[in-house]
């Protein structure tokens, strides 16, 4: 049983129980920046004069036995006691990024007063400094250092081009990118209350993102109609103006002069139905995705690597009639093999690829042609371009392009066919 499976499992010792209880006070009662400094004080500098209860609770956790292994979760859960709080209230989260600064002042030697009633005792000094050390370096904290990156923007899909220097790293852009949010900001010992907190993040940007290119749409189209008045928009992506309007044609246009992307998936659909084995069905859903897609891909090097991931995929049911299940683990492995593979040593040769020879619209169109066919099979999309962003995550974007113009892309693809701001007017 790992640590994390070890801190759930064990009951709440009543040091963490009081510790836990006094954040909360502090986060609901007193004004963010006291708030700030006194987290701060108690974690960093060894001492609270107005909560000494506190500091002997904490005193408790640092020398306990499972503080090795479990303290960086308590420090991460006493995070988002405060943070969920001031998410709550609204108003305050634009204290969390300070909040979330103070563990980058790790002082030589925590706590000036040992011999102080209100401070830690030597022990403890030395043991609570290695452990707030260890937390720096965790992916707990690492997750908190995104979050902080993605509240210090207030309008996710404001950040027009000229105001992102690609000199930033790509991490600096988590922002942009809501379907990364639950993947970068939560760690495997994210409560219940935490995610909730991220997923309400993530609704609210990709709302607001969807409001700034549904603006930039309409403006764009009414330039061909004289008597339409629309307020003037901006680009909201990264992309170039010629980009994201050849990108929008893709994605809500005939592609293939009748049927739009939708369209063309809905057909699939319908005529998969009388499919009689998952052999047929396989060769029939490489005819789809091919289509459409011009001769580089359907061709012997590309084409054939398809081909033959899908023919080897789930052998063990050829003969079975296709199911929705097995439909959703054909469309999972597709993204496995056409994007990123898994977390540790990801291998993306394919996507590099693709990105190369098609350029990031049609090779984002591909993966858009699968989602509709399964939107169930969307959120495995999201982690592969969730592992991408977190492998390159300290990587200027300038050194990245090709990651950017993707992850841009998607944006458009999934704003534009699942968004209800888009959704066909009854």
């Amino acid at each position: 049983m790992d640590s994390w499976a070890n801190y759930f499992e064990r009951p709440t010792t009543p040091a963490e129980v009081y510790l836990y209880d006094h954040l909360m006070r502090q986060a609901r009662t007193v004004a963010p920046k006291v708030v700030v400094e006194d987290f701060h004080q108690l974690f960093l500098e060894g001492y609270s004069a107005s909560h000494p209860r506190v500091v002997k609770a904490l005193e408790w956790l640092v020398n306990a036995r499972f503080a090795n292994s479990e303290f960086k979760f308590i420090l991460n859960r006493s995070y988002y006691i405060i943070i969920n709080a001031w998410c709550e209230s609204g108003h305050n989260r634009s204290f969390i990024p300070d909040l979330v600064e103070v563990m980058q002042s790790i002082p030589e030697t925590i706590g000036s007063d040992n011999s102080s009633s209100s401070g830690y005792s030597i022990q403890a000094n030395r043991a609570l400094r290695q452990l707030v050390q260890e937390f720096v370096n965790s992916e707990q904290y690492q997750a908190l250092r995104r979050l902080a990156l993605t509240l210090q923007s207030h309008t996710p899909c404001a950040s027009i081009a000229a105001t992102n220097p690609p000199s930033l790293s790509l991490e600096a852009t988590i922002h942009r990118y809501p379907y990364v949010y639950e993947y970068n900001l939560l760690t495997q010992d994210s409560t219940l209350e935490q995610r909730r907190t991220i997923q309400a993040m993530r609704q609210s940007a990709q709302a607001e993102y969807d409001r700034h290119l549904s603006r930039y749409i309409a403006y764009h189209r009414s330039q061909t109609y004289r008597n339409v008045r629309v307020l003037p928009a901006q680009n909201p992506t990264l992309l170039s103006d010629r980009q994201l309007n050849h990108a929008i044609a893709q994605y809500t246009g005939k592609v293939d002069g009748r049927n739009t992307q939708r369209d063309l998936a809905n057909r699939f659909l319908a005529y998969s139905r009388w499919t009689r084995s998952y052999r047929e069905f396989k060769g029939d859903l490489y005819d789809y995705l091919t289509a459409t897609m011009g001769p580089w891909f359907s061709g012997p090097r590309f084409g054939k690597k398809l081909s033959d991931r899908l023919q080897s995929t789930l052998t063990q049911y050829d003969n079975s009639q296709p199911t929705p299940a097995l439909f959703q683990e054909t469309c999972k492995s597709l993204f496995n093999f056409l994007v990123v593979d898994r977390p540790n040593r990801p291998d993306h040769t394919n996507f590099i690829d693709l990105m190369g020879n098609l350029g990031a619209t049609l090779t984002i169109g591909l993966l858009l042609k699968i989602v509709l066919l399964c939107e169930q099979a969307k959120p495995w999309l999201e982690r592969r371009f969730a592992i991408l962003f977190s492998h390159y995550s300290d990587r200027p974007q300038s050194d990245v392009q090709w990651l950017v113009e993707s992850m841009e892309t998607l944006n458009v693809a999934m704003s534009t066919n699942f968004s209800p701001i888009f959704a066909p007017k009854p």
